[in-house]
């Protein structure tokens, strides 16, 4: 798995020099007869050794190393959100905590304040209105992950939904592309704080526009700030 590492070992007898080398791997070369190698970028990579003996003959032998990535990616219903489209934002991705998403205490905080629940898979804290189902009593560092199939290459504007009853008004929402592969994030923009907009269910629209999006399956998180 991308991120561990292995141990490679020459037990060549009378070698007059040992090389190795390590396509995508850390360190990249090495001398010593034994070596450790990290991975951390999923692929499959050739690794050498060339052996030169005290009668100048040579030896070399090649590996391939193959480095696995993340585990697929798990849409709530088995199937990506296409877009154009709408993303509900209580349709998270499966996975469970680190994976479909990251909230900061177990319990849902909206069901214990009297919401009917809607999913009984984790602690996201989802309420059930009336006409509205939301993600709420968002944290810091919190964050929600949606995989979605992109029709077509470009830019996109995404329309987010929001409600804040706090004097204070709403903190800013980043949206975030996440490799499906190694799971890093790049910041593809955010809403920008808002103000109070009259009551935890009062929404209003925040715009975040030029997003570009390559064709295919995409994952996609809303980070709350």
């Amino acid at each position: 798995a991308f991120g561990e590492s292995v141990d490679f070992t020459s037990t060549s007898t009378k070698a007059q020099t040992i090389d190795w080398t390590f396509e995508g791997g850390t360190p990249a070369t090495s001398i010593n007869p034994n070596v450790t190698v990290t991975y951390n970028t999923p692929g499959t990579y050739e690794a050498k050794l060339i052996v030169k003996y005290i009668d100048n003959t040579i030896d070399t032998e090649v590996f391939s190393i193959t480095v696995d990535g993340l585990a697929a990616p798990q849409p709530f219903d088995g199937t990506a959100i296409t877009l154009e489209g709408t993303i509900e934002a209580e349709n998270y991705d499966l996975g469970g905590e680190g994976v479909g998403y990251h909230d900061t205490e177990e319990e849902n905080l909206a069901v214990t304040a009297g919401s009917a629940e809607y999913r009984d898979d984790d602690g996201v804290d989802i309420s059930v209105g009336t006409t509205v189902t939301n993600v709420g009593y968002v944290s810091e560092g919190e964050w929600t992950n949606y995989t979605v199939d992109v029709a077509t290459d470009g830019n996109y504007e995404f329309e987010f939904i929001v409600a804040s009853g706090s004097d204070n008004g709403g903190s800013s929402i980043k949206l975030q592309w996440v490799n499906q592969n190694t799971g890093a994030t790049t910041n593809l923009g955010e809403t920008g704080n808002f103000a109070n907009t009259g009551g935890w269910a009062v929404y209003t629209s925040k715009i975040i526009s030029n997003i570009p999006l390559s064709a295919g399956s995409n994952t996609l998180r809303f980070l709350f700030t």
